[in-house]
């Protein structure tokens, strides 16, 4: 499964001098400190556990980038993948835990839940890539849809929508590698480009959000 969790929450119920030692560890292994009465929460570019709301409820992360839920009350919380895929569950947690980490390799929208409060839901968006975002007919474009090849057990799925189009057409179904070039095969225009991880037989994330290149008259 990919990604990875950054508190052992169970160990957070012991004694302070330990609870102490713990936190330190798991900020060294997050990056993060925990928040605690008095200081900042979230920390900057994390997403707060307010009550009875995640704030942003929309957070953009970029491919193999990694997203950081602070735990900012002291009623308790968690953050659990919505996805078929069911990539994390964070456990409950409070003010003065450390925070929850998750890290997202392929583009794609992943909705998540606290399940212990109704409404209280959020969305992580991945951006698919391209590059260059404009040119002529006679060039490749770099289409990337992930930071690294799908892990095992996971494939990644890329439409397009040609010029002139209404309808999203598979280019890539079931792949695992994290990037191709595209050929423009239906002549100027603009060009719509979308992606997923799948997880076979199970589920997927929903499409990522549109990434566009423009294709002018070769010459």
């Amino acid at each position: 499964m990919p990604g990875r969790a950054a508190a052992d929450k169970e160990e957070m119920r012991r004694p302070i001098v330990l609870l102490l030692t713990l936190g330190l560890a798991a900020s060294a292994w997050s990056g993060s400190a925990p928040a605690s009465a008095g200081a900042p929460c979230p920390q900057s570019g994390h997403i707060a556990s307010v009550d009875f709301a995640f704030v942003p409820s929309l957070k953009s992360v970029p491919q193999g980038g990694t997203a950081f839920w602070d735990w900012c009350t002291t009623t308790g919380h968690n953050a659990v993948d919505l996805t078929p895929m069911e990539l994390y569950d964070s456990g409950s947690g409070v003010l003065g835990d450390p925070p929850f980490s998750y890290t997202f390799v392929a583009a794609g929208r992943y909705p998540y839940v606290c399940t212990f409060h109704v409404g209280m839901d959020g969305t992580i968006s991945v951006k698919l890539l391209v590059d260059p975002h404009a040119g002529n007919e006679d060039q490749a474009f770099d289409v990337t849809w992930a930071a690294t090849p799908a892990p095992d057990g996971f494939v990644y799925d890329v439409q397009v929508r040609r010029p002139g189009s209404e309808n999203w057409k598979s280019w890539k179904r079931a792949v695992k590698p994290a990037s191709h070039a595209f050929h423009p095969d239906a002549g100027p225009g603009t060009y719509r480009f979308r992606s997923r991880m799948r997880i076979l037989g199970t589920g997927h994330a929903d499409w990522s959000k549109t990434a566009t290149i423009h294709v002018d008259p070769a010459g």
